[in-house]
């Protein structure tokens, strides 16, 4: 999979961070665009779902089932090179471990927070 935030150069010799907006952009010029929908598509189609996921172990006080649904949203914006979203669902996931629902919350509010920052920048640049 693509990582959205790092850009190897030509020689390989360094890699260049970039924010997913700049990243994006970057696309756009290289001409990749045709694989935004498709990443937008499987961005909302796993996040949705491991969000909701959350949102209900919170509910139900259930830190073992924060800390898997933590675990697979880590997982796979680890994959998709989201990284602020990774730590936070890494800190999510501990909380989970911990057994601190109450910082869990916190988190949670966090993390949605972030994957809304990103399905807007995905959206505004999908043609």
């Amino acid at each position: 999979m693509y990582n959205l935030l790092t850009r190897e150069e030509n020689d390989g010799t360094f890699s260049q961070k970039l924010t997913p907006l700049a990243h994006l952009k970057h696309l756009l010029n290289e001409n990749i665009v045709d694989l935004l929908p498709e990443i937008i598509d499987l961005f909302l189609s796993k996040t949705i779902p491991f969000l909701t996921e959350v949102s209900w172990a919170l509910q139900i006080n259930d830190p073992k089932q924060l800390q898997q649904a933590a675990a697979n949203m880590k997982a796979f914006a680890k994959q998709m090179g989201f990284n602020k979203l990774t730590r936070l669902a890494i800190r999510l996931e501990s909380n989970g471990i911990m057994n601190n629902l109450d910082t869990a919350v916190i988190t949670y509010r966090q993390l949605q927070a972030e994957h809304q920052q990103i399905d807007d920048v995905l959206l505004k640049y999908s043609p």
